[in-house]
């Protein structure tokens, strides 16, 4: 199955459990499977060190399959060293006690404890201390090659957190080199550099790329019959899509990523999956349904990831608005926010803010917006700033340029509601043309979106006057000559300039010239 550290990498562990007796790879095995029984029966029949290391590996199996207090109690006769690492996942995501306590009892200096340790910082929100344990180990001469996929994996995805583009980039591709050269050694090491390469991509707003790497891994995991690798995957395969506004594709996504880590939720995920399916259901337009699944996810097993409860709070926000309650929805997205800056992802904090904007908050937000643009690498949160910036004025001007922003990276939602809302701004300035254009571009946009509802895409703000084709050609006509047009469309040119002489009549302009003026700002 597909499981994750520290569930892996573990096969000096196991070697030596095969002494215990001839059946003793059952305990290895459940592992995989879940078994809990055959695990105890072989642990039963150890004795000595042997039984040392079968008590550490069967308190694994335990926590792999949920009885986390029974793991526990089976971990104080083991060695101390052990004991750290193993405890100390057990006791965060298990038993969901205090990281410090957790991170307390691994001493620094062995590899991989310091990569343990920066797992937890990472899912506790400590994204700095997290990155820092992470390169400590990266940087270590003779570093084992399993604690630096581990720190490569948590190292890629803090970077990416903390909205550092370049260290990201620079750490995943560290990883992939030495997942490349351990060969089959860790069979799940592609995944676990993967997810951290995936994260800091989802944190960095490119749901693109973010999205390639999850439909590689999932089809990966499939293969490899690994359940609960492909649940992570098909998460990430989510929020990428809706990022990139397919919201359908979206919650179905979040949906299989939710009943593939139905019992083997190691480090409890199934909560923010459960409440990114519930924002997703919201901005389908689906009050009824988004609430249930939300009051699923809180009361899922909490586990020790404070990493996600802005996640949570931002789905709370996204619930409201689908009820009608905008001004609530704008105070949860804004806590969402505080909570993200506290946290150690302030690049998931202008995520929230920008969110708080979108609701109704802009005059709020986008001071906050603008400080996080001046210190987090992308081009992403400039854009939102400048967005927010224009919601709070009122000039279109400045969110048109948020729009080509917004548009390159993918964002089509982001990009179908700050075109709909400058349109607006630009009617009550009685620059009648300029709106027009951009109601088209609103139009194109939000045609990729799937359905999505959302306060700034209101269906009075996307009335078009032109036509499907009509709007199509006039889009093409930015880049292609009447003939080009026609020649992809099968259509002939005469009729491609029929097309464009009716598009020009409705939106008040007199040729090309002024079309790509006014769609191009």
């Amino acid at each position: 199955m597909g499981q994750m550290w520290p569930f892996v990498g573990r096969e000096r562990e196991i070697r030596a459990l095969e002494a215990i007796h001839d059946n003793s790879k059952t305990l290895a095995g459940a592992a995989g499977v879940g078994k809990t029984r055959p695990a105890r029966e072989a642990v039963a029949q150890a004795a000595g060190p042997q039984r040392r290391a079968a008590d550490r590996l069967l308190a694994e199996v335990l926590e792999f399959r949920g009885n986390s207090a029974e793991a526990a109690g089976v971990l104080p006769g083991v060695p101390p060293a052990a004991w750290a690492l193993t405890s100390a996942g057990i006791s965060h995501w298990g038993l969901a006690q205090d990281a410090e306590r957790s991170v307390d009892e691994m001493a620094h200096g062995r590899d991989l404890v310091e990569a343990s340790r920066s797992w937890i910082l990472l899912f506790d929100g400590r994204c700095e201390e997290a990155l820092a344990a992470a390169e400590r180990v990266l940087a270590a001469p003779g570093a084992e090659p399993q604690a630096r996929i581990w720190a490569a994996a948590s190292g890629a995805a803090a970077a990416g957190l903390l909205g550092r583009a370049v260290r990201a980039a620079q750490i995943h591709q560290d990883g992939r080199a030495l997942v490349a050269s351990t060969g089959d050694r860790y069979p799940w090491a592609a995944a676990q550099v993967g997810y951290g390469g995936c994260l800091a991509l989802l944190a960095l707003g490119m749901p693109r790329p973010a999205g390639r790497m999850a439909e590689d891994g999932y089809r990966a995991a499939v293969r490899a019959q690994a359940p609960s690798m492909a649940g992570v995957w098909a998460a990430f395969m989510g929020l990428a899509a809706r990022a990139a506004g397919r919201v359908t594709a979206a919650r179905s996504a979040l949906h299989e990523a939710v009943v593939l880590m139905e019992g083997e939720d190691v480090y409890r995920l199934r909560r923010p999956w459960m409440a990114e399916l519930a924002t997703t259901t919201a901005l389908l337009g689906a009050p009824e349904p988004a609430r249930r699944r939300l009051a699923l996810a809180e009361g899922c097993e909490r586990g020790g990831g404070r990493l996600f409860e802005p996640w949570l709070e931002l789905s709370r926000a996204w619930n409201h608005a689908a009820s009608g309650a905008l001004s609530k929805a704008a105070r949860c997205a804004v806590n969402a926010g505080s909570l993200a800056e506290d946290r150690g992802q302030p690049t998931y904090a202008a995520v929230a803010l920008y969110d708080a904007a979108r609701l109704g908050a802009a005059a709020a937000v986008h001071e906050r917006l603008s400080e996080l643009a001046t210190r987090l690498e992308g081009e992403l949160v400039p854009a939102m700033a400048l967005a927010a910036k224009g919601l709070a004025t009122g000039d279109g001007s400045l969110m048109e340029e948020a729009l080509p922003v917004f548009a390159d990276l993918g964002h089509n939602l982001l990009a179908a509601e700050i075109a709909s809302a400058a349109a607006e701004a630009h009617r009550k300035a009685g620059l009648w043309a300029r709106a027009g254009l951009l109601v088209e571009r609103a139009a194109a946009f939000a045609a990729r979106c799937e359905g999505a509802r959302t306060p700034l895409l209101a269906p009075r703000l996307l009335h078009s006057s032109l036509t499907p084709r009509e709007r199509e050609v006039a889009l093409m006509a930015l880049t292609l000559s009447s003939r080009e047009i026609a020649k992809r469309l099968g259509l002939s040119p005469r009729t491609v300039d029929n097309y464009l002489q009716r598009a020009y009549g409705k939106l008040g302009i007199s040729g090309r010239r002024d079309l790509r003026a006014g769609l191009e700002r």
